[in-house]
């Protein structure tokens, strides 16, 4: 693991981080996985932004197997600059779509960056476990009712958000032999049962 410490925040590598990197750049001719990594760091980026506009620098960021991580600090953060954070890398994200696909005009590099983003700005909305869709949905749920039911609450929105996805990730299969949705989709259920750990 590479550690180390920028503007006071603790950033931290992981082994695994840059073997998938470099299995990306070795099976990925079309390098569209970086594409997507790329459009990820952004993502994180607009986060970290929102962090330090709230005064809430993360304390740790931590680039690990399938992603990448950002820790705040133990103190508690108010409910609108909570939101704020959590809305900020998908928004980024969707707003910088919006860019490359209106500068498009037959450059294929501005389509992939611009559906890349657009895809993990969506993506990153679905109200599921950790993701931050998910996340928005539990601090909201928390603000007006009980530990127990806003938990209950956001597992019935995740499972209602995953069948479909499951169900439209077998059809793609048998259609086309396109095994990416199901591998999204167990990820999905993965951050599902993580979240049934916390």
């Amino acid at each position: 693991m590479i550690e180390f410490v920028i503007f006071g925040i603790n950033i931290k590598f992981k082994f695994l981080f840059f073997a998938v990197i470099s299995l990306l750049g070795i099976l990925d001719k079309t390098s569209i996985s970086m594409i997507a990594l790329f459009s990820s760091l952004i993502h994180e980026f607009g986060h970290i932004i929102a962090s330090f506009i709230c005064k809430k620098k993360p304390k740790e960021i931590s680039f690990e197997t399938f992603g990448i991580r950002m820790f705040q600090p133990d103190k508690v953060i108010p409910y609108n600059q909570e939101m704020l954070i959590l809305f900020s890398g998908p928004l980024l994200n969707i707003i910088l779509a919006f860019i490359f696909l209106f500068f498009y005009k037959e450059n294929t590099n501005f389509l992939l960056w611009g559906y890349s983003n657009l895809i993990i700005g969506i993506f990153n909305l679905i109200p599921i476990g950790n993701l931050d869709g998910g996340r928005i949905l539990n601090i909201f749920l928390k603000k007006f009712l009980d530990l127990k039911k806003s938990y209950f609450i956001g597992m019935l929105f995740s499972l209602l958000f995953l069948i479909p996805i499951i169900f439209i990730a077998v059809k793609i299969i048998f259609d086309s032999y396109n095994f990416s949705l199901i591998v999204t989709a167990v990820y999905l259920f993965l951050i599902i049962c993580n979240k049934g750990n916390d």
